[in-house]
């Protein structure tokens, strides 16, 4: 009798306790509901473009929302209030602050942004059509005596459109910066030899970036590939090489391509050396060397010659060195040479956009300030109409 006894105890002991959890639960949930009669809270600058999963930004594609898997930053790489959420548009460009933005993929962000003791940089910064957590991010890096603006000139073999804006088409984030000395960055000036080597710190201050944006959930960061022309492509071989895109310690870094357009084999006496950076990083990032076979800048590192460094990038499959029948330079053989743009998207997916990385919060332990931001309109570029029936006849 009393064995019956116990067992009854039990069984309303167990019963009570999971009321208590439940009654628990309903008082969770309650708790986070807005108060009666409180209005929703609103963004900032409402995005229309920008699926919600419980908070965070999502694709979405037919019905279904498109994430990675990914996890919560961990302590300390909070969200903090986004500086481009309420841009200002002193010129009227896109939109009057706080009212929604177009459509993604049809706008870009102009500012300066401050990592550190680096001087202010001015960038451009083109979201990817959707702000999720598995778009690719690409770095562009221009040679001396250029700016980040070589990226927003129209190619023909894109249509008239822009290298950044093509990029951004595919679904890639694309991030510009004009290096030190350079563009709109401040302090305008002629950079002495001696401080070309230091150039590398700009790429590190434009990956803190990139960490900033990665951790508002717009792309992963895990799948970056920098492009980069001229001196400029000695400068991202260098930061590379001393451990680049490295965001903490223990981290791996987030390199994952890098397209080197015209490397000099001096860099114009810049003090940058292409061969020893490649070299270290034939075997660590995957590589693609791109060079006119008559251009005497760079013709040295693609040859059979001392100076070249075709035999041991390509020695890793997944490196290449691509030369091209030209005399052409840098921007001006990005910008004139047929193929040219179509082997560098080709590189790119290969590399970087097929990759499946899982997405994970970066530590940003150097903040990053924007100033003078500003919303700009991509160019309407119409494509050109196909021609009409009796004109191809008359064509053949």
């Amino acid at each position: 009798m009393r064995g019956r006894r116990d067992h009854w105890s039990k069984a309303i002991a167990s019963t009570i306790a999971l009321a208590l959890l439940v009654v628990g639960a309903v008082v969770a949930q309650d708790s986070e509901a807005p108060a009666k009669g409180a209005a929703p809270a609103k963004d900032a600058n409402p995005n229309p473009n920008k699926e919600k999963d419980n908070g965070k930004p999502a694709a979405k594609k037919g019905g279904r929302l498109l994430r990675g898997p990914g996890r919560v930053p961990g302590k300390g790489v909070g969200k903090a209030a986004d500086p481009l959420a309420n841009a200002a548009n002193p010129d009227g460009l896109v939109v009057a602050p706080g009212q929604p933005l177009p459509l993604l993929g049809t706008y870009h962000y102009r500012f300066k942004i401050a990592v550190g003791t680096v001087d202010p940089l001015s960038a451009a910064y083109y979201p990817p059509k959707v702000l999720n957590n598995i778009s690719p991010v690409v770095l562009l890096i221009h040679e001396r005596e250029r700016s980040s603006k070589d990226f927003e000139e129209s190619i023909a073999e894109l249509k008239k459109y822009s290298l950044a804006e093509e990029l951004q088409k595919q679904g890639y984030a694309v991030l510009a910066i004009d290096l030190r000395g350079h563009g709109a960055s401040t302090p305008r000036r002629t950079l002495p030899k001696s401080d070309w080597p230091n150039v590398a710190e700009d790429l590190q201050a434009a990956y803190f970036c990139l960490v900033d944006r990665h951790n508002r959930d717009e792309f992963n960061l895990a799948k970056l590939g920098v492009v980069a022309i001229g001196e400029g492509a000695n400068v991202a071989a260098t930061w590379a090489a001393r451990g680049g895109a490295v965001s903490s310690e223990g981290r791996a870094s987030d390199l994952g391509a890098l397209v080197l357009i015209s490397p000099m084999v001096d860099a114009q006496s810049q003090g940058i050396s292409a061969k020893p950076p490649i070299t270290a990083l034939a075997a660590r990032v995957p590589l693609d060397i791109m060079a006119g076979e008559r251009d005497a800048a760079s013709a040295g590192l693609v040859d059979d010659g001392p100076a070249s460094v075709k035999a041991i990038v390509k020695r890793f499959r997944s490196n290449k060195v691509e030369t091209f029948p030209s005399a052409l330079h840098g921007y001006k053989l990005l910008q004139f040479e047929p193929t040219m743009t179509s082997a560098v998207f080709q590189f790119l997916e290969s590399t970087i956009k097929t990759r499946a990385d899982e997405w994970e919060g970066r530590y940003l332990f150097n903040p990053v300030t924007y100033t003078d931001v500003k919303i700009l309109k991509n160019p309407i570029r119409n494509d050109p109409a196909p021609a009409a029936p009796a004109a191809k006849k008359a064509a053949n």
